[in-house]
């Protein structure tokens, strides 16, 4: 059994042997990658080749996807894939942490997914000559990131309404990592560490924010944030 690890990189193991990544020509690997990305969907053999071949001709285009198909049945077995119309990987010979970060988000195993994101998608993988392969790369990317922050902001909006502050710190915290320039992530980390009796922490938050938002985007902080200073400030005061 093989895996393809498509979070923090890009590389093939064997699962069960020492964890070293297995060497695959690049762009048989960003074949698996948009594979793993099609899921159990697929993907028509045409628009693999408008992604990794942009500048052949369909004949050339066609040559090299049947070369790189048989290079991986050579490397990891004849029934490595699946499908006739659409091109997919057989789960029962190549799994992939894309798959399973989606079953964990579709089962609200939130933790689950987290620990398979061990960084962004693809992160550093680079394909020569391959514009629109980039592009899928960037979209993927961010829709793996909005589906993440939408389930934890979910998880983190509950552990309010329950009082649970400990929960809620962290899930807010997870948010602001994921997305450090988000105002609403920073206030919602903000909120939760005063209602955890933390006001010092949440001010910090604040001043982090300000710094990141002013130096790497030049703009000014958010109202809303400079609003939640005052008010927690006052509170402090008040203490």
């Amino acid at each position: 059994m093989f895996r393809v690890r498509t979070f923090g990189g890009l590389s093939v193991i064997e699962e069960g042997a020492d964890g070293a990544p297995i060497a695959v020509q690049r762009r048989r690997l960003a074949l698996l990658a948009l594979l793993a990305g099609a899921g159990d969907r697929g993907m028509t053999r045409e628009r693999i080749m408008a992604y990794l071949w942009p500048e052949s001709g369909t004949t050339s285009a066609r040559h090299n996807l049947k070369q790189a198909v048989f290079g991986l049945r050579q490397q990891f077995g004849a029934d490595v894939f699946a499908g006739e119309i659409a091109l997919r990987l057989n789960a029962n010979v190549m799994r992939t942490d894309r798959a399973e970060l989606e079953r964990a988000l579709a089962e609200d195993r939130i933790d689950d997914a987290m620990a398979l994101r061990v960084g962004p998608f693809l992160d550093g993988f680079h394909l020569d000559g391959a514009v629109e392969f980039e592009r899928w790369m960037d979209a993927e990317r961010e829709g793996i990131s909005q589906q993440l922050q939408r389930a934890l902001e979910a998880h983190a909006m509950r552990a309010e309404e329950k009082r649970d502050a400990q929960s809620s710190v962290r899930r807010w915290r997870q948010l602001v990592a994921l997305d450090p320039y988000s105002s609403r992530y920073t206030v919602g980390l903000m909120r939760s560490l005063a209602s955890a009796g933390d006001t010092p922490g949440a001010i910090r938050v604040a001043r982090a924010h300000e710094t990141r938002v002013r130096e790497e985007l030049d703009v000014a902080v958010d109202p809303v944030v400079v609003g939640w200073v005052e008010r927690l400030r006052g509170i402090k005061t008040e203490k």
